[in-house]
């Protein structure tokens, strides 16, 4: 998918002064992720830039040069860069872990070694669903638990994250892919017609600034998605039952696993 020159330029320059500063790094692979990738960015939202950098094989195997396993800053309030070395990445890749799967599955890539896209290929043909399934409900009983049940920040911005969590998960439990934009997520029929009108309403909400208003300002509306809510969870735990993924990751993923990253650190 398209990035905006002004922003892809922008991020571009950071990436390429912190690779100046890091003479010792090499960025595998750098993505957009957050509201942009979830189909519900409004002129409020900042980008969220997620990538994975990796030492060489001499570099790693040192003991004191300094190595980071992480940089993590915002920039001017708007672009948010969180970039993991790859040993972590690969960690929770095993894990199952949604929001690392989310990131190496994003369509919003700003730069993409060839190695990341074998690693793609790898990765969506070995998914695993216990670690999906704990992963996405975890996200959405979070979400609902630290915002939805605190009156004062149950707003239409945090329950589309709740929402979207739950249907992610589905989606992933029941088509075997990852898929993180919500208008997609309703496409594939997850909801029933009313379910669906009443989520796309609070994306027209979101999408005209409206992410901050709480729930209460709308009558019914609470009461609808408590209702949705605890409809979603029902089914992402039955489609969790009913998965046809393997529901621990193979030894044979983790011996590809092994193999893709030594040749990354030797390349």
């Amino acid at each position: 998918m398209n990035i905006p020159d002004a922003d892809q330029d922008y991020i571009y320059s950071e990436l390429l002064k912190l690779r100046n500063q890091y003479p010792n790094i090499q960025i595998g692979f750098t993505v957009i992720t957050g509201s942009d990738s979830y189909g519900f960015k409004s002129e409020n939202s900042d980008h969220d830039i997620r990538g994975v950098f990796h030492y060489n094989a001499k570099d790693q195997l040192k003991l004191f040069n300094n190595k980071q396993s992480n940089f993590n800053y915002t920039l001017e309030e708007k672009y948010d860069f969180v970039l993991t070395e790859v040993n972590n990445f690969i960690k929770n890749i095993v894990r199952m872990n949604c929001t690392t799967l989310e990131q190496l599955f994003s369509p919003f890539i700003i730069n993409c070694a060839s190695p990341f896209e074998k690693l793609k290929n790898i990765v969506g043909n070995n998914l695993a669903s216990k670690g999906i399934y704990e992963s996405y409900h975890g996200m959405a009983i979070f979400n609902y638990k630290h915002y939805i049940e605190s009156e004062s920040k149950a707003t239409i911005k945090k329950w589309l994250y709740v929402i979207r969590a739950y249907l992610s998960g589905i989606y992933a439990l029941k088509y075997c892919k990852i898929e993180q934009n919500i208008l997609s997520l309703l496409a594939a029929s997850l909801v029933n017609y009313d379910q669906c009108r009443l989520i796309d309403d609070l994306v027209v909400m979101k999408l005209h600034n409206k992410e901050d208003s709480p729930v209460t300002d709308y009558k019914l509306l609470k009461e609808e998605l408590l209702k949705l809510r605890e409809d979603l969870n029902h089914r992402l735990e039955t489609c969790y039952k009913e998965s046809k993924l393997p529901k621990e990751p193979t030894e044979i993923f983790k011996d590809y696993l092994d193999y893709w990253i030594v040749d990354l650190r030797n390349d």
